[in-house]
């Protein structure tokens, strides 16, 4: 048994990821690159999380990538330099929705 490079799920050894989907995301992800500087300056001097995910939310649609792929990446840079603890929730996944009177509300929502 293989394991799929992009969810870590088993399969079989003939094939190279579990489904299409999670084929494009990997390759979706090693596109994107985040900035050193972009990092800091959202996590050392921007202490508002609102704040924050609008800023990560502009820069995703600037380069037209998608925001989910974009968040793992900018939380996992962040761990990485320690800015954030390993445990933090920004390995959930953030979703947008509109609430009855028409406003975007943002909440985490666990990952499959």
């Amino acid at each position: 048994m293989s394991h799929c490079p992009n969810c870590k799920k088993k399969i079989a050894m003939s094939k190279a990821f579990c489904s299409r989907t999670c084929k494009e995301e990997y390759f979706h992800a090693i596109q994107i690159q985040i900035p050193q500087k972009f990092v800091m300056k959202n996590f050392v001097h921007n202490p508002d999380e609102e704040d924050r995910i609008k800023n990560f939310k502009a820069f995703a649609d600037r380069h037209s990538w998608d925001f989910n792929l974009v968040l793992d990446k900018i939380y996992k840079e962040a761990v990485r330099s320690n800015y954030l603890d390993q445990d933090h929730p920004g390995y959930l996944k953030w979703k947008e929705e509109v609430d009855k009177e028409g406003n975007t509300v943002y909440y985490w929502e666990k990952r499959d």
